[in-house]
């Protein structure tokens, strides 16, 4: 239950930057220091939620390793 909280956090968090970073992109342009950064960060999530994502497949519910 602990993975699925996490996924719905971070998708929740990844929904949130993404539509932060696209109004700062609107307001300040695509190559502002601000929409880089929030860019990057959007980046970080998307890899722990993908990262996360792995795990989850290599390891269904209820089939764990030894």
């Amino acid at each position: 239950m602990k993975n699925y909280y996490s996924l719905l956090e971070l998708t929740n968090q990844i929904d949130l930057l993404r539509n932060k970073m696209i109004e700062i992109g609107i307001k300040e342009g695509l190559r502002s220091p601000e929409t880089l950064h929030k860019s990057q960060e959007l980046d970080k999530l998307i890899f722990a939620y993908q990262s996360l994502m792995k795990g989850v497949r290599e390891h269904p519910k209820g089939h764990r390793r030894n």
